[in-house]
């Protein structure tokens, strides 16, 4: 392992979690007929053919990324700021996929050895795009209630309210809810960790939206589908998995 650099977050003192995207496709990177990983069949790297079949418009040029962005947040701060990795990936990809074997072939811990440093290769340093703040507002599971409770808080964050909760028969141990990626589609889903009743419930409160389907599919935009609400709340229950244990926390990231 090798630390090429920090990058700074003007803004922001205590960041607390990171997340990365490239927005591309891992299944571009399975070769067609077998199906088998491009390592499999297009390496060493230090092969011509191979390397320049992902240059240009060689058959590979299009298999791998070429950009993405890190999201840094800050719990305490309530802030995001958001890293293009573009420059990294660009001078990368040049790299392995260009100059040739007689840079990324020279690995070491020292500034000019493979991986370089940023102090070694500003040009590839990833930038920060934006420092946002984010809303005030968090998901609760009160577990002595059994309800999940939106909870908004104020502007000097010395204080909060309810702004919106509900409780189904279903739920008989709530201790841990997690709100839904959304991503292409907006599908505004939570899921509920019940302790007791060893299950993981589904509920939606908001409208799912294929934004990115053609019109031959259902739930198209702005107003989408809405919810059919559960016992006349406005949140839709969409089902429980059961477990074997008893869950205490859970997570719904498709890459967690």
């Amino acid at each position: 392992m090798k630390l090429l650099g920090y990058v700074d977050l003007p803004g922001m003192n205590a960041p607390t979690e990171i997340a990365v995207t490239t927005g591309f496709d891992q299944f571009q990177t399975a070769l067609p007929g077998s199906g088998e990983f491009m390592g499999q069949s297009n390496s060493p790297l230090t092969d011509g053919a191979k390397r320049a079949s992902f240059s240009g418009s060689g058959a590979n040029a299009n298999r791998y990324a070429k950009a993405g962005v890190a999201v840094v947040i800050s719990k305490s701060e309530k802030k995001a700021a958001f890293i293009d990795l573009k420059p990294l990936f660009t001078y990368v990809n040049g790299v392995y996929f260009g100059s040739g074997p007689t840079e990324f072939t020279n690995l070491g811990q020292a500034d000019n050895q493979w991986p370089y440093t940023f102090a070694n290769k500003p040009q590839q340093t990833p930038t920060v795009i934006s420092t946002v703040t984010l809303n005030q507002q968090v998901l609760v599971a009160s577990r002595g209630d059994r309800k999940i409770q939106w909870v908004r808080f104020a502007a000097d964050g010395n204080s909060g309210s309810v702004v919106r909760e509900f409780r189904d028969q279903r739920m008989t141990d709530p201790v841990a809810v997690e709100d839904a990626d959304n991503f292409a589609s907006d599908n505004m889903v939570l899921s509920v960790a019940d302790y007791t009743g060893k299950a993981i419930s589904n509920y939606r409160y908001g409208a799912v939206v294929f934004a990115n389907r053609g019109g031959s599919w259902s739930c198209q935009p702005p107003g989408g589908c809405p919810v059919q609400p559960t016992s006349g709340v406005n949140v839709e229950f969409g089902g429980s998995y059961a477990v074997e244990g008893r869950p205490f926390t859970v997570r719904t990231a498709n890459v967690p």
